[in-house]
């Protein structure tokens, strides 16, 4: 559970908010599960609150106010520019420029999305529990409040508002210090007694939070029904029968007493977020199937489906935020100034807003996108700091030149997407490129890969941009080649948390010396975003570019103690690249064309000694890329046949004493292909 604090000085504002429909239409329902003495003499029920009601709650609540005369005030700061740094980027500081009234206090309580409906009964008793360990109503004289339950949000949580007068009866008023640090506290005291699933649950946790959702919609369900018997709720079965459920929810017995085992140890942060993330997808995959439902595509509703058919469609969704953050990571990495990244982000089908400074047209402090909704629906604009932290536009900009004329054409750029015009100018997102191009991006990856070895671990700014570069490479391919996310896109999102810092290390001094440093590996996601290719062999080339990048990723992760990231990482890359990588190498050998003698078109295969042979210019680059990419020595363009090596030597991979083409013995065929990713 969890709480978010506002506060304002319009009580009749917010009550009509609370009643009405909403934003987005979600507010279903609306009424009053606790409140005061007063307030629950006359709401005691589940009557539905009409507005003439809600108005008179709110003109009780403030009445304290209006009769004393007295205010509560808080501070109003705003971004004033405070000159410019050495760089001449602009500096703004958070100034108090005032104060304004702010006796109407508002708290939000949320239960997670997987916690289903708690039930006014629930609700009722943790918002009295909520105020009163608050310090709310421990004054001398009586505190005017109300909690207002008006459905699930968008998100699916289940939560409350509870309106509170900071002025008491007295004049005397309700302290708000340290207020979000004590509400995190409350919250974790209310979790626990609720039986509610905590900040970071582990699997006990979430196993019965999933079976209590379950049990309560069935109960309510039951409850609906005319004549029906339904069971007694959750919180009063024992804890036997509750641990008998959820036995009977987890498939393998073996699982469920390893649950129970663990149930009192400390939970991974890394299994909230991965139950966050299933959660979302599942919300993606309901809405989506419940669009086709309206559209007449489908017929049976989504709380009717087998849990087999549910988890068919959840597997096949995907969180919308994620795949946001993939197409944004590679529209950014593949522009070489910001302006090309606002025309990437459009020409991907986003939705584009900039957000502007202060009174000003000309200076963008940041930028929201969005996907595009279905008809009759309202956009849902994520802004990019919220999407992932190296997608800020701070962070973004310390990878782009940074002077006048860059600046005022990301300006113009910016100001066509916000008024729904075609863009102002056209670059390399229009080009097609070149074969010279694949091979120097290929270059510059390889170089890249020798001085990162020069490296040391400790140099966050460092590795977290080539963490970034690297994701957004393989998001780029991901973006061209794969209908549904697959191995390329898996692998992207495992190296993006290597490029998400939880502080801003990357100051743009640092960032500057790095740049000049190392080489730019753009060039590789704007070749891989771009429609087609040179063919699987100079793909193969380059993916094999990236894994040699990701093993120096993996490397830093192991020697800075960090074995739980360089673990995910060599889990995705054998698990998921090497896939891709065998099935290029398989389509250049397939694809790739065989040298012919362009002077004698018969004859025997090996040209007599003195004789020449030429090559056409395509297959012999062609060439070049298969051989590189196969891990063997470049060859050099060159009119003199190769000779073959000498029967005694081993080639590669070969031990001493195996037939060549052989397996070594105790080695899979497998384990013969992966080495070349530990060599």
């Amino acid at each position: 559970m969890f709480a978010k604090i506002n506060r304002g000085d319009r009580m009749a504002g917010l009550m009509v908010y609370l009643q009405g429909p909403g934003r987005r239409d979600e507010h279903t329902r609306p009424h009053i599960v606790a409140g005061d003495a007063g307030v629950m003499s006359w709401y005691a029920g589940e009557e539905e609150l009409t507005r003439a009601q809600a108005l008179r709650v709110a003109k009780y609540l403030e009445r304290p106010t209006k009769a004393l005369n007295e205010s509560v005030k808080k501070g109003r700061y705003e971004q004033v520019a405070a000159g410019r740094d050495g760089h001449g980027t602009r500096v703004l500081e958070r100034t108090k420029t005032g104060e304004v009234d702010a006796h109407v206090y508002q708290i939000a309580l949320s239960a997670r999305a997987e916690e289903g409906e708690l039930g006014d009964e629930v609700w009722r008793e943790i918002a009295g529990e909520f105020v009163d360990r608050m310090g709310i109503t421990s004054g001398d004289a009586p505190t005017r409040w109300a909690a207002v339950h008006h459905g699930l949000s968008v998100s699916g949580n289940d939560h409350i508002h509870i309106v509170v007068n900071l002025v008491r009866e007295d004049a005397s008023k309700v302290s708000t210090h340290m207020d979000f640090l004590r509400a995190k506290e409350v919250c974790r005291e209310l979790e626990t007694e609720f039986g509610l699933m905590p900040l970071n649950p582990n699997e006990y946790d979430l196993t019965r939070s999933s079976v209590r959702a379950e049990y309560e919609t069935a109960r309510r369900r039951e409850q609906a029904t005319p004549g029906g018997n339904p069971r007694i709720p959750w919180a009063e079965l024992d804890e036997p029968g509750q641990h008998q459920l959820m036995a009977a929810h987890v498939a393998d017995p073996a699982e469920w007493r390893r649950i129970l085992e663990t149930r009192e140890e400390h939970a991974d942060p890394d299994v909230a977020a991965k139950f966050k993330h299933q959660g979302a997808q599942e919300k993606a995959a309901r809405v989506a199937y419940e669009k086709r439902v309206q559209a007449g595509e489908e017929s049976t509703p989504w709380s009717s489906l087998s849990k087999t058919a549910r988890a068919r469609l959840v597997e096949a969704a995907e969180d919308p935020k994620v795949r946001l953050a993939r197409t944004v990571r590679a529209c950014s990495t593949a522009a070489e100034d910001e302006a090309e990244f606002v025309r990437r982000l459009r020409q991907s089908g986003l939705l584009v807003r900039p957000r502007f400074e202060k009174g000003r047209t000309d200076i963008v402090t940041g930028y929201s996108v969005a996907t595009r909704p279905y008809k009759g629906e309202r956009p849902i604009w994520r802004g990019g700091g919220s999407i992932a932290r190296d997608l800020s536009l701070p962070r973004l900009r310390e990878q782009w030149p940074d002077d006048p004329a860059t600046a005022s054409a990301a300006v113009q750029e910016w100001t066509a997407a916000k008024n729904r015009k075609p863009p102002v100018g056209r670059g390399r997102e229009a080009m097609k490129p070149g074969p010279e191009v694949w091979a120097k991006a290929t270059a510059d990856l390889t170089q890249l890969r020798t001085q990162l070895r020069e490296i040391a671990p400790d140099d966050y700014a460092t590795w977290a941009r080539v963490a970034r570069e690297s994701s957004g490479i393989l998001a780029a391919w991901s973006h061209r080649v794969e209908k549904t996310p697959g191995p390329l896109a898996a692998t992207s999102d495992i190296l993006a948390r290597s490029a998400e810092t939880s502080t801003r290390v990357e100051r743009r001094l640092e960032t500057t010396k790095t740049r000049g440093r190392l080489p730019s590996i753009s060039g590789a996601a704007y070749l891989l975003l771009a429609a087609g290719g040179t063919g699987p062999a100079a793909e193969l080339a380059m993916l094999k570019a990236v894994m040699n990048l990701s093993k120096a990723l993996y490397d830093m992760h192991k020697s800075s103690q960090d074995a739980l990231r360089a673990q995910r990482i060599e889990t995705v890359i054998r698990g998921q690249l090497m896939s891709v990588a065998r099935r290029l190498q398989d389509e250049a050998r397939a694809g790739a064309p065989a040298p012919e003698p362009s002077v004698e078109k018969t004859g025997p295969r090996t040209p007599a000694a003195g004789t020449t042979t030429t090559l056409d210019p395509r297959a012999e680059e062609a060439l070049r890329l298969r051989r590189d990419a196969f891990g063997d020595a470049p060859v050099a363009p060159s009119n003199t046949p190769p000779t073959a090596p000498p029967a005694d030597r081993p080639r590669p991979n070969q031990t001493p004493g195996q037939a060549p083409g052989k397996t070594p013995p105790g080695q899979t065929p497998g384990q013969r292909r992966d080495r070349g990713l530990d060599r």
